[in-house]
């Protein structure tokens, strides 16, 4: 392996993962500067870093020709870990619905405009 799989010099502020890990053992000559995460921030730096995996992995479904309920599967299987891991129900009701859709907004139907055109008759 070449320079190419180095580390370019610079700040980071990442997560140390298995590509970094390796990329160090390249840099060995150079020092790399590292903290533990802080217990506080833990839940904040952690779940950021694991957003940007999720977001990366359901694309990477999106990519290979999988459709919204593959990647809905995915996100309700991680909502169970989680319920398995924490000895919570709770999370349960945060599963995803399988219709795949978001609420926009929720409106008075008596005076809305949704209310005025079911009553229009073409």
């Amino acid at each position: 392996m070449g320079d190419t799989f180095k580390l370019p010099f610079g700040i980071y502020e990442q997560v140390l993962n298995q590509i970094i890990t390796k990329k160090l053992r390249l840099n060995y000559e150079d020092e790399a500067v590292l903290e533990n995460i802080d217990e506080e921030e833990a839940s904040k730096v952690l779940s950021k870093y694991i957003s940007e995996v999720i977001e990366k992995g359901l694309a990477n479904i999106k990519d290979n020709g999988g459709g919204i309920q593959k990647q809905i599967q995915l996100c309700n299987d991680l909502i169970q870990h989680i319920i398995e891991i924490t000895e919570s129900d709770y999370y349960t009701e945060l599963s995803i619905d399988n219709q795949a859709k978001l609420l926009v907004a929720l409106l008075k139907k008596k005076n809305s405009i949704h209310a005025v055109n079911e009553k229009v008759v073409l």
